[in-house]
Parts: structure tokens; C-alpha cells; sequence
């Protein structure tokens, strides 16, 4: 049995038990994932689509697992891939986060405030277009400011080392060392007690020593919470302007 077969046995192992889990527990807690600085434990299966600008499309499954305990969140993530130009189908780069919220009062101008670390491993092969083949980590703050009981706006600002790869080609300007920077702005918006939305326009410097890397362009996310405290529904794209990339996504979350 193929590594990606038996990780996606574990992966849907994991669904089932927690599907079981969550819906035995009371729902007392109110949940409200619309403050990124509300952690919780979850499950989150996500079904995409992406379109790169060299006419590659991956389709495939993302599984993510959060973990939290008091003030912390840990989470993994884990891609499934089909490269319709390769017909290759392997692991993407997976994903490890670590986030430590150390306030949140949303009574408060400044409600939230969280740092976060992100590790991200290419797990897929790079020449079959499943992987990027780039270590890179990437740390970052988010801050929550409060407008209205219906309305935050959360900076986040996070910062990019890719490693270079050890088998790199002489003269090849692929996986090289790089050190970039991204600035997000997101808003979310309170549509009634199960609806949110989140509107995110970015600023991404890939590397900083050209601005040919520069780019730009947001993200967008509905969510709709269909079981109270429990499931919750959405989906989401992203586009980037001078990467000519977008990426779609059809969520189901777990809340355990």
C-alpha cells in the first residue's frame, strides 16, 4: 500500500472519530470562530481547486487538525493532490502551526492579539507538480481591532525564510534561499448569529532583493454555521494579481 493511501486511511480514521466526538458533547460553549483569536479544537476538510499561472490545476483534499489547550493552538495540515497536467496524484507541503494567544477582550479597542509559527515541509515531488519542494518557516502577529459588536478589522503580519535547497542546480533561480514578507488586512463581518464573512485584501513580497517578486491581491471566506457548536460550512477563494493564481475551496468543519 502506497504511503498516500495509508495516510488517508489515517486521515479519514481521524474524521470518523471525530464526527463521533463531536456530536456527544453538549453544546453549552459558544463557539465563534469569526475572531481568529478564538482557538478551538477542530476538524477541517476542505475540497479545491487551484489554477497556477502556467496552466497547472491541482484538485484535491486538505485535511487540517487543530488542537487547542488554553491559550494555545496547534495545528496540522496535510494536502492531497492531482496534478491534471502531470496526472500525478502524491502529498502537497504540509503544514505545522503553532499559535499562542496572550490577549483577548473584545470589549476592548485592541480585542485580540496572537503570535504564530508557521513549519512548512514538502512532502510530494516537486518535478511531478504535487509539491513546491521549499522548507521554508514563516512567523507572524495578528492583532484585533475592535469597530463595532459586528465588525473587526485583524492586521496580520508575518515574515518568510525559504531554505535553499542542498541539491540546487548551479544557476537555477528555484528554490533558492529567499526572505519575503506578507501583509494582510482582514475584516470580518457579522451577518447574524450562524453567518460571517471575511474580507481580506494582501500586500505578498516573495523576496526581497526584487521587486519583481512583489504581489498582490485578497482573499474571500463565507461561513455558515449549520449544527450550532458543531459543523460548520463555507467556502472560499483567493486570487493574486501578478501570479495569476487562484485557488477555491468548499469547507467542513468539526468542532470538537
Amino acid at each position: 500500500m502506497s504511503r498516500t493511501k495509508r495516510i488517508f486511511q489515517y486521515i479519514a480514521c481521524l474524521v470518523l472519530a471525530g464526527v463521533n466526538y463531536s456530536f456527544a458533547q453538549s453544546d453549552d460553549k459558544v463557539i465563534d470562530p469569526s475572531k481568529p483569536t478564538n482557538v478551538y479544537t477542530r476538524i477541517n476538510n476542505n475540497f479545491e481547486l487551484t489554477n497556477l499561472k502556467d496552466g497547472t490545476q491541482l484538485t484535491g483534499y486538505r485535511f487540517n487538525l487543530s488542537y487547542a489547550v488554553s491559550d494555545f493552538q496547534t495545528t496540522l495540515e496535510v494536502p492531497l493532490l492531482y496534478n491534471h497536467n502531470t496526472q500525478k496524484v502524491g502529498m502537497g507541503d504540509l503544514r505545522l502551526r503553532t499559535f499562542y494567544v496572550p490577549h483577548t477582550d473584545y470589549s476592548k479597542t485592541l480585542g485580540g492579539l496572537g503570535i504564530a509559527m508557521d513549519i512548512f515541509v514538502p512532502l510530494g515531488n516537486r518535478v511531478e507538480g504535487i509539491s513546491s519542494g521549499n522548507w521554508s518557516i514563516s512567523p507572524g502577529i495578528i492583532a484585533g481591532i475592535m469597530v463595532s459588536d459586528t465588525y473587526s478589522i485583524w492586521p496580520i503580519l508575518s515574515y518568510r525564510y525559504q531554505f535553499a535547497d542542498p541539491n540546487l542546480v548551479e544557476g537555477s533561480t528555484k528554490n533558492i534561499e529567499r526572505h519575503g514578507m506578507t501583509f494582510q488586512l482582514m475584516n470580518s463581518i457579522n451577518i447574524s448569529e450562524k453567518i460571517y464573512v471575511l474580507v481580506t485584501p494582501m500586500l505578498i513580497q516573495n523576496d526581497f532583493t526584487t521587486m519583481q517578486s512583489f504581489d498582490y491581491g485578497g482573499e474571500v471566506e463565507f461561513n455558515y454555521m449549520l449544527i450550532k457548536n458543531k459543523l460548520q460550512v463555507g467556502c472560499f477563494s483567493r486570487k493574486l494579481v501578478n501570479s495569476e493564481y487562484s485557488s477555491y475551496r468548499l469547507m467542513f468543519r468539526l468542532f470538537l
